[in-house]
């Protein structure tokens, strides 16, 4: 798991040089910055506070590529229709969950 302190000097970069650069604003309150951090479906610019990454998301992402990382490790080509399948339901929950999570993001916003 990744310590959120250590993400914290690149989320500085991101809130202090990169949103005022391409925004074109000085500083950003907390909520404009959760608003920029919303899906671009949603009306933000999808560009996430890393330090807010929930956990859940980094376990999602070592449970949807752990069949490949085993196929790579055996140096096999092909994934088995079982990892395939398996891959395919988890991205599937993952998606599902995703958007709950930025529908709470946006219902806390607004």
């Amino acid at each position: 798991m990744i310590d959120p302190c250590f993400l914290q000097p690149l989320e500085d970069v991101i809130r202090d040089k990169f949103l005022p650069t391409i925004t074109e604003k000085g500083a950003f309150s907390d909520t404009e910055h959760a608003l920029l951090a919303l899906s671009v479906r949603l009306v933000g610019l999808g560009i996430v506070n890393p330090t807010a990454i929930p956990a859940s998301l980094y376990i999602a992402s070592i449970s949807i590529t752990a069949p490949l990382t085993k196929q790579i490790l055996k140096q096999k080509d092909l994934l088995s229709p079982e990892a395939r399948t398996y891959q395919v339901k988890t991205k599937t929950k993952i998606v599902c969950d995703d958007r709950m999570i930025m529908q709470d993001a946006v219902d806390a916003i607004y």
